[in-house]
């Protein structure tokens, strides 16, 4: 089980110099043909493959055996904002200690499949799951914020809300050209601000590498649009719009 596996990375941790195993036991013949176990040097190529190997196999399957229904930890609210709108709340997520683990877990491990120089988020909810990805992955992280929010000069879009209209607004000097960008939010629903949030990178000269959310409105049609767009897209959990 898990108490195997943690013990066989130990095992790996033990007989490496700085992270990288440099051998392992290996069983040979005495000229009395008696058995002894001996250690045995791996070539450095070999050894760190090896190690890379187990590394990746120990996150897989930490992430497997503590998979838990993210769904379960989503607070739905009728008729917010405004009426007729099904408001999904993530407080009940990042108040939950493993819940929120989880979560940014998930997102590290989706992120490999995007190429990365920076992460932005959309005000505010955003910023909850971006900066702690940003933090892990070791990136610069970037603010698109609402209109007047930002303190230098910016880009601004103007967009729609599913319930209103909005401006997003960047920093000119956040985003240099040819950077690729992975935009972060806890939910797409029309794809209003999501849109908003990539022409905000490509009016800074940057290449949108994707899109990460944590809730999809899969009904509302925003990821689909995303997608059909060519870019990017991976939802953690999906869930109807009304």
């Amino acid at each position: 089980g898990r108490k195997k596996i943690s013990l066989l990375l130990y095992f790996v941790l033990r007989i490496s110099s700085e992270g990288r195993p440099h051998g392992v036991f290996n069983l040979i013949n005495s000229r009395s043909l008696n058995s002894s176990t001996s250690y045995s040097p791996l070539p450095p190529i070999i050894a760190n493959l090896l190690f890379a190997i187990i590394k990746k196999f120990f996150k897989i399957y930490i992430l497997i055996s503590k998979k838990m229904n993210l769904k379960d930890h989503i607070r739905s609210i009728q008729d917010y904002p405004k009426k007729g709108v099904l408001f999904r709340d993530i407080t009940t997520l990042i108040k939950n200690n493993s819940a929120f683990t989880y979560t940014i877990d998930l997102m590290v491990e989706n992120s490999k499949n995007f190429k990365i120089d920076k992460i932005a988020a959309m005000e505010s909810r955003g910023f909850v799951f971006a900066s702690a990805l940003s933090y892990i992955l070791k990136k610069p992280f970037i603010l698109l914020r609402k209109k007047n929010k930002l303190p230098a000069e910016t880009h601004s879009v103007d967009f729609e809300l599913e319930y209103g209209t909005a401006t997003m607004e960047v920093h000119k000097d956040s985003i240099d050209e040819n950077d690729n960008v992975l935009l972060i939010d806890d939910l797409i629903a029309t794809g209003g601000t999501a849109e908003a949030a990539a022409k905000l990178v490509e009016i800074s000269k940057g290449n949108v590498s994707g899109f990460i959310f944590v809730i999809n409105l899969f009904d509302l049609g925003g990821s689909d649009n995303l997608i059909k767009k060519g870019y990017k897209v991976k939802n953690l959990i999906e869930f109807p719009g009304h």
